[in-house]
């Protein structure tokens, strides 16, 4: 394949300028993805004028991208979702996350997306905007819908994590507004909602391929699949609201499953694809860095794997040195042990510097081009559904999905565990059904427990994928079942994770009245970590 041109241009200021800075060099060096970019970037000194194409490519790489730095602490960061869901446990400084309180860095790569008036601002945002404005009428439905779901997507999980957000005025047009007001959580999942369905319309519509995708090489009828997963997975987040006059929560699922195209395997995923070559080299690769010497994975994690007696733990996790030189075969559970995310950091650190424990398996530091990073996925979708199904929400039964999605995962990982990573247990077609088969892995038919299993075999296809999502499953439905420990949790409520992330600071001097009122309208006037949204209720 033709070699690319990556953007090397000098980064505009301030944080949205960074920001946007990354996202053109995340979308140019993944070229590995489809797509000819000579003709998008030609001066290697200055970005070009913007066009349709060029900004599409810089929105596709704010939602693909997978750290809020491309320095030394990448894979730091690059882990700081699994920390939060307690798959792994960091030994060089404590993560907040881990001890179950968000971080001030946490969720500063949506910062940066929530752009110019500091942080709930959304102005980069209008580059979708602009997006469309610059289209012809050929390309207008393309790029149309293209923006709608960006739109869509970034606001959903910010309201995810905050609550009421600015939505209706958070962009328009060429205009910004500066104190854009906020919007119920519910009116904007609605609006979410709303956008996702006009997406999927446009897209419908549409013949121009959708130039600047470098993840399908601008295949419409991908993007008709991503827009219908998404929006299903919106939709199961508001499990709790199924029955809200005006949502059509249970409706528009079933109408999407319905009638519409779905992902049909794991090559329909919306994933960052990395490389053997120079800037796309797998982000958790030894060349960005050796913070993976101080990752390493929970015993909750490893419990739950040996629990399924499931080979992708030896895909998963390298075995603990010490066991392997007291003469524990690699291919034995027993050669696998986790860290309790509930001890105290010092314990942890004593544990790490004596590698009592498991680090990531070493595929991910020594494969170049790792494994694809997945936003929305096949398997997840699957899980998903078989949700869906369980609460009768569609026809059909949940443990089809359900086995269709542990399929799907372990057909991923049997996929890019190269055998000599695999410690001896290698994941085969003939494994994966006899998996399938175990009374164990199992749904039996008790709502409560088939729902635990669904969301337990979706956090394990989670590992290293669809980062947050999980936090939100647990946050919906109590599973996984996480270990929290009063004595080491840094919650102000030390009996629980945190449900939401406060307000920004910056939002008091760029729009405190908006905000005072949303912050009252919803909490009674206390903006803080333990106070349930209205999607929480």
């Amino acid at each position: 394949m033709k070699k690319k041109k990556v953007f090397t241009g000098k980064k505009p200021g301030g944080i949205f300028g960074s920001f946007l800075a990354g996202c053109l060099l995340t979308a140019y060096i993944c070229a590995s993805c489809t797509g000819d970019f000579d003709e998008i970037n030609t001066n290697r000194d200055s970005p070009t004028s913007a066009t349709s194409a060029t900004l599409a490519a810089t929105l596709l790489g704010n939602i693909m991208r997978y750290t809020i730095s491309d320095n030394h602490s990448v894979t730091r960061y690059f882990m700081e979702d699994y920390f939060l869901v307690k798959m792994a446990v960091y030994s060089t400084e404590i993560s907040g996350v881990q001890y179950n309180k968000f971080d001030s860095n946490y969720f500063m790569d949506n910062f940066a997306v929530m752009g110019d008036y500091v942080s709930m601002g959304f102005g980069s945002l209008r580059n979708a905007e602009k997006m469309v404005a610059l289209s012809s009428d050929n390309t207008y439905d393309t790029y149309k819908g293209f923006a709608l779901f960006i739109k869509a997507y970034q606001l959903y999980y910010i309201t995810c994590f905050y609550g009421d957000i600015p939505y209706s005025e958070a962009i328009q047009g060429e205009t910004l507004t500066l104190t854009p007001k906020y919007d119920t959580q519910r009116d904007v999942m609605a609006q979410i909602l709303d956008d996702l369905d006009l997406a999927y319309e446009h897209f419908s519509r549409a013949t121009a391929p959708l130039a600047g995708d470098f993840v399908f090489g601008g295949n419409l009828e991908n993007w008709k699949k991503v827009v219908s997963a998404f929006e299903l997975n919106v939709l199961i987040t508001l499990s709790k609201k199924e029955s809200e006059a005006g949502l059509r929560v249970k409706e528009r699922f079933a109408e999407i499953v319905s009638s519409r195209p779905l992902f049909t395997s794991n090559a329909d995923n919306l994933a960052l694809t990395f490389a053997d070559e120079g800037g796309m080299y797998y982000a958790m690769n030894e060349i960005r860095g050796r913070h993976y010497l101080n990752m390493w994975l929970s015993d909750f994690f490893i419990s739950m794997l040996k629990r399924y007696d499931d080979y992708r733990l030896f895909s998963f996790a390298k075995p603990a040195q010490p066991l392997i030189d007291e003469g524990t075969p690699a291919d034995s559970y027993d050669a696998y042990i986790g860290i309790a995310h509930t001890l105290p950091f010092s314990e942890i650190q004593i544990l790490s510097n004596q590698s009592r424990g498991c680090n990531i398996n070493d595929r991910y530091i020594n494969v170049r081009s790792g494994e694809p990073l997945a936003r929305l996925g096949y398997a997840q979708m699957n899980f998903v559904l078989a949700e869906g199904a369980l609460r009768g929400w569609i026809p059909g039964t949940a443990a089809d999905y359900y086995r269709r999605g542990i399929e799907a995962s372990m057909t991923f990982t049997m996929q890019y565990t190269p055998n000599q990573y695999a410690n001896g247990r290698p994941i085969t077609p003939d494994y994966i059904q006899a998996y399938l088969a175990k009374p164990s892995v199992q749904l039996n038919g008790s709502f409560e427990a088939d729902l635990e299993k669904i969301i337990e075999q979706k956090y394990i296809a989670s590992f290293i994928q669809y980062q947050r999502d999980t936090y939100l499953d647990y946050r919906r439905t109590g599973y996984p079942a996480f270990a929290i420990d009063p004595s080491t949790s840094l919650n102000i409520m030390p009996d629980r994770m945190q449900v939401r992330i406060k307000y920004p600071a910056g939002e008091l001097s760029y729009n405190q009245a908006n905000l005072t009122e949303a912050v009252q309208r919803q909490f009674n006037g206390v903006d803080d970590e333990n106070q349930l949204m209205w999607l929480l209720k």
